[in-house]
Formats: C-alpha cells, sequence, structure tokens
C-alpha cells in the first residue's frame, strides 16, 4: 500500500513539474510573440530587434517606446495608472506576497515620474524607466 501512494505521490508530482515547464514555455512564447509585434508594429530595425531579444536596451526613445509597447501587451504597464503591481508580481513570481511586493518596489512607480531637467514629459521614457527599475531590481534579487 505504502509504495502504492509513493507511486502516486512521484506520478503526481512529475505531472505537476511537467505543468509548470509547459506554463514556463508558454510564458516565453507568449512572451517572444509580444516582443515580434511590438518590433513590427514599431518597424524596429534589424540591428536594434537583436538587441532588444538579446535583452539590450540602450537608453534612446525608440527604445523606451519598444519597452512601453511590450509593458502594455503584457499588461504590466498603463499610461494612466503607472505599473500593474499584481500582473508583474505574477510574471516574476518572485515568492513574496503580492502586498510586500508592492511596497518593495513602489519606488520604480517614482521613478517613472521623474522628468529629466530640460526634457519634457515623454510616454516612452516614463514607462522605459519605470519598467527597467522592475528588471534590475528582480534581476539583482534573483542573482542573490
Amino acid at each position: 500500500m505504502a509504495s502504492w501512494m509513493n507511486f502516486c505521490l512521484v506520478t503526481l508530482l512529475v505531472i505537476v513539474g511537467m505543468a509548470r515547464c509547459e506554463d514556463e514555455d508558454a510564458g516565453k512564447q507568449q512572451h517572444l510573440k509580444i516582443k515580434e509585434t511590438c518590433a513590427k508594429l514599431l518597424s524596429v530595425p534589424e540591428e536594434m530587434r537583436t538587441k532588444y531579444f538579446a535583452h539590450e536596451y540602450p537608453e534612446e526613445h525608440d527604445t523606451y517606446c519598444f519597452i512601453r509597447c511590450v509593458s502594455i501587451l503584457h499588461d504590466n504597464y498603463d499610461d494612466e495608472t503607472g505599473p500593474n503591481f499584481e500582473s508583474i508580481h505574477r510574471w516574476f513570481n518572485d515568492g513574496t506576497a503580492l502586498e510586500d511586493f508592492t511596497t518593495q518596489h513602489q519606488d520604480c512607480a517614482e521613478r517613472g515620474n521623474e522628468v529629466e531637467e530640460g526634457k519634457k514629459p515623454c510616454k516612452c521614457r516614463k514607462a522605459f524607466r519605470t519598467m527597467m527599475c522592475f528588471r534590475d531590481k528582480l534581476h539583482n534579487k534573483s542573482k542573490a
């Protein structure tokens, strides 16, 4: 009886593990599809497209708009309300509770509102600064 229960438990864990991998693969495929869509909508040149798909995002206006597009299509960002903490939390799934995640990353929402001296407010730059803050903080956290 115990060996049957162990077999069932192992089988269940394998199935759950496979489903999680499939979910991750589906998420990656969706992300690539969104990047392709934004690259097409914004007529991104091949040189920049290569950089974007290698996760290189130079600080220039076209890049700002690309990140804004990707973030909006992922439902991670909105021009009116800023970052969608719930969606970003779900996307990065760093193991913290949503309320704690929101508190820990509130500065990213504020960073997007900063306007550099001598520059006009720009929706693309605002989205870029906000989302790069999340990326940098969460990337550094995963390395720790």
